[in-house]
């Protein structure tokens, strides 16, 4: 079976097992991770591309677009405070813990490496969170700064990333040029996102046909998230924010007859996307698992095990510190049952194996990546 087969029979596979565990009532990521696992795993059926990275980067854009699409900019707003504590500072404080566990486990390993695998796993998922959280039927508040943060983060997280690398190829870098790279990347990925946006509202108020309107919303994505890496500012964050003024635009013009028809394609785009990426990075794990070197299999279990723990302890960590200085405002936004709701939130997906899968097999100075398998490893099986 070539790749192309494979992958529209993966495709298929993936939507097939999404299906079932909805109409169960259940949550479509984990039966089609595992559905995956056994796939990677059969001598015969879809094997694991080789340019799995590049296909992540095409159905990144659209999920994310997708999920801030269906999300209020004006519910948003009203929690921005919180959604940029979550999304900054929750993600810098996770990098941090993760690294300095996997530097414990793994004491070779360069502390820019183990900062890569905490910037890796330190964002949660949109789409995982906001599935679970609408499914549990929680508090519409609890949900926008829920979804707020995962949306955000995703862009700190990538951001983090890229400094983590930069770092493990000069060997250290200074507060300045931590401070450029990440000014270059917010500043890169809202304005081009922020042009992006109005380009599309342009469309929105213009446009007499909601047909071609909506075609030009489904590419949309693409050149907001391309572009924006192309001037290494952060595409996530380029898709977010061009999602949300679409959105923002939709919903205030009432003369717009094309958002229900809108609504309803993102909703059927990301259910697919969601699936083949789960799918995806379940039929990657074995292949992952089988480059690992034979003295880095003793310290995989230890090293996911640990990562695990941490990244439970320190969101809870965070969430009562969050809920220890804002319960005595008067105007604080979640109690302390809603605290603990968000430490529970900590759902990974794509956007980490997107990640994770990103991962150089050579640094820009030319060397390889040291234990790159083992980071690519550890980021899955989490």
């Amino acid at each position: 079976m070539d790749i192309t087969e494979g992958l529209l029979a993966g495709t298929v596979l993936a939507v097939a097992v999404a299906a079932f565990a909805r109409t169960r009532g259940w949550g479509i990521a984990l039966p089609v991770l595992a559905v995956g696992v056994l796939t990677g795993l059969l001598p015969f059926g879809p094997a694991a591309p080789s340019n799995a990275g590049e296909i992540f980067l095409i159905i990144l854009a659209p999920l994310i677009f997708g999920e801030a699409l269906s999300s209020s900019y004006l519910d948003l707003r009203r929690v921005g405070r919180l959604v940029l504590t979550l999304a900054i500072g929750l993600v810098v404080f996770v990098a941090l813990a993760v690294g300095a566990v996997a530097t414990w486990i793994v004491p070779q390993i360069p502390w820019a490496v183990a900062l890569a695998l905490g910037a890796i796993l330190a964002p949660t998922d949109a789409v995982a969170v906001a599935a679970v959280a609408k499914r549990a039927r929680l508090p519409r508040r609890i949900v926008t700064v829920l979804e707020g943060e995962s949306l955000v983060n995703d862009g700190s997280g990538l951001t983090l990333l890229r400094v983590a690398l930069v770092s493990a190829a000069a060997g250290s870098v200074t507060a300045a040029e931590v401070a450029g790279v990440l000014a270059l990347s917010v500043l890169g990925g809202v304005g081009l996102g922020a042009i992006v946006g109005l380009i599309l509202v342009w469309v929105i108020r213009r446009s007499r046909d909601p047909l071609v309107a909506n075609a030009v919303i489904l590419l949309a994505p693409f050149p907001a998230y391309f572009l924006a890496e192309a001037i290494e500012g952060s595409g996530i964050l380029a898709v977010v924010v061009a999602a949300l003024i679409t959105a923002h635009a939709m919903s205030a013009d009432s003369g717009f007859r094309g958002r229900p028809q809108s609504i309803a394609a993102w909703g059927q785009i990301t259910f697919l996307l969601q699936a083949f990426a789960f799918f995806l990075i379940g039929i990657e794990l074995p292949s992952s698992l089988s480059n690992l070197r034979e003295e880095q299999w003793p310290l995989l279990p230890w090293l996911v095990l640990a990562v695990l723990v941490t990244l439970i302890v320190t969101r809870f960590a965070f969430a009562g510190v969050m809920w220890a200085i804002t319960r005595r405002m008067p105007d604080r936004t979640l109690g302390g049952r809603a605290w603990i709701i968000v430490g529970w939130a900590g759902a990974r997906g794509p956007v980490s194996g997107l990640a994770a899968f990103s991962l150089p097999f050579l640094l820009d100075s030319g060397s390889a990546l040291p234990d790159r398998n083992l980071l690519l490893a550890t980021s899955l099986c989490v």
